[in-house]
Order: structure tokens, then C-alpha cells, then sequence
């Protein structure tokens, strides 16, 4: 029974480690894919409104890879937890290869947790259970969908993510001929749609004073990869995002298993 927790103790850490693996394969697929600048700017003049357009649209659809290891990530750090669950099992509470898996509990209400977690918990000491409890997303300040352990329960459910372009990056260049009688109207726009191709992902429209329709504006964006608006990570960066689910991983980690 020992021997079965200390595996236990020691899948965890595994588990973590290859989910930081994954992270780096993550973002240097990111980078080598941005790197190509894969897009292209179309200008268009509506004579009408007297507003030149500048759009991006995708030209290269992201590599399925950069999507697939994102997602390896947080299947192995939810499978980190679930060993995590089983190390605190005491002895003689280790399931029995032919029941069920001890799954360490994700939930949004103290009545949800107490009624889905008892076969988890009651493998545990009372002080591990009340520590889990205590981890909940529940008790998080602004809701349970602010916590990082609910984004990765709901990240788990979802499955392979659809990526869309994030934030730009601080070496996008944006500017306009002063010669002409033109003034930027307002910030350039991501438009926060997946990143494939055909799909515009960002614009910005400048208005025309004059009756010269012609508009020397360059652009040249930057960005960074980032889950959709409509997802569970509600646009958050892809990178930076997987890299606080890694450290809040090892946070619980930490916490539960100085537990005597």
C-alpha cells in the first residue's frame, strides 16, 4: 500500500513536468507560426461614410499542433490533481484497480462539492478534506469562474481549444501619411475571431477630410494567440494563461501534500 502511494506521490510530478514540456512546445510553435507573419492587409474606401478601412485577414490557418499541445497541458494537469487526490488517500483507501478512479473535486457551490466529493473525500484525513474544500472556486473573490481551478475544469471539459488573436504586441506599427488630410479614428481592433483562414481579425478605419480617397496608411500588426471570447477563458492569452494553471498546479501541490 505504500508502494501504491509513493507511485501516486510521484505521478503527480510527472504529470506537471510534461505539462510544462507541453507549455514550451506551446509557445515556440506560437512563435515560429507568427514569425511568418501569416496575413495580409486589405484597404478598402467607403466614399459614402468617407472612412478608409484598413482590415487583417488570415492567410495561413494555424498549425493544428500549436492547439493540439495546448491541450495536453491541461489534461495533465487535471490528471496531476487526480493523483494528487489519490496520494492523500490514507492507507487501506487506495481504490482497487477494478473501481473507480479517486478524481480530486472541481465545483461551483459548497452543496455541489458536499454532495459529488464524499466517495473522494471520505479516502482522506479530516484536515486534507477541509483543505480541499477550502481550495474550492466558490470562495473565490468575484465568483467561481474568476478561479484558476475552474478554468481548468471547464478548459478539461472542452477539449482541444479553438485559438483566436489575442492582444497586440508592443512592435505593431500603425501611422499615416501627414501630408494628407486623414485622422486615424480611434485604436486598431482585434476582433477576437479564431485565427483561420479568410478570417479578418483585426481593423481600423481612418476618416478622409479631403475628396482625395487615397490613404498612405501602413500597418504592420503583432500578436499573440489567445483562447476565444466566447470560451471559458473569455480571451485570455494562451500562453500566460497555461503557465498560471502550471503554477497553481504546484500550488495545491504544495499545499496538500505538507499535509501530515
Amino acid at each position: 500500500m505504500a508502494a501504491e502511494r509513493s507511485s501516486a506521490a510521484m505521478m503527480h510530478r510527472l504529470l506537471i513536468s510534461d505539462a510544462r514540456q507541453d507549455l514550451a512546445r506551446v509557445a515556440h510553435a506560437q512563435q515560429e507560426y507568427l514569425d511568418t507573419n501569416p496575413y495580409r492587409v486589405i484597404h478598402g474606401y467607403d466614399a459614402r461614410g468617407g472612412l478608409y478601412t484598413v482590415r487583417v485577414e488570415v492567410t495561413r490557418s494555424l498549425p493544428s499542433p500549436i492547439s493540439e499541445h495546448a491541450a495536453r497541458v491541461v489534461q495533465q494537469l487535471r490528471s496531476a490533481l487526480d493523483a494528487i487526490a489519490a496520494t492523500l488517500a490514507t492507507p487501506g483507501q487506495l481504490p482497487s484497480p477494478a473501481t473507480k478512479p479517486i478524481r480530486f473535486p472541481i465545483h461551483d457551490s459548497l452543496p455541489e462539492f458536499a454532495q459529488r466529493s464524499r466517495g473522494a473525500l471520505a479516502t482522506m484525513t479530516a484536515e486534507a478534506q477541509a483543505t480541499i474544500e477550502a481550495l474550492q472556486p466558490y470562495h473565490r473573490l468575484g465568483g467561481y469562474r474568476n478561479d484558476p481551478l475552474w478554468l481548468l475544469r471547464e478548459l478539461a471539459v472542452a477539449g482541444v481549444p479553438t485559438l483566436a488573436a489575442g492582444s497586440l504586441g508592443a512592435e505593431t506599427a500603425i501611422g499615416v501619411n501627414t501630408c494628407r488630410h486623414v485622422d486615424i479614428t480611434g485604436d486598431l481592433r482585434v476582433d477576437g475571431g479564431p485565427f483561420a483562414h479568410g478570417q479578418v481579425i483585426a481593423s481600423i478605419a481612418a476618416r478622409v477630410a479631403g475628396p482625395d480617397p487615397k490613404l498612405d496608411l501602413f500597418l504592420r500588426p503583432q500578436f499573440q494567440l489567445a483562447f476565444t471570447s466566447g470560451g471559458p477563458a473569455r480571451g485570455a492569452p494562451l500562453v500566460p494563461t497555461l503557465g498560471a494553471l502550471c503554477d497553481r498546479v504546484e500550488q495545491i501541490a504544495s499545499t496538500l501534500l505538507d499535509i501530515p
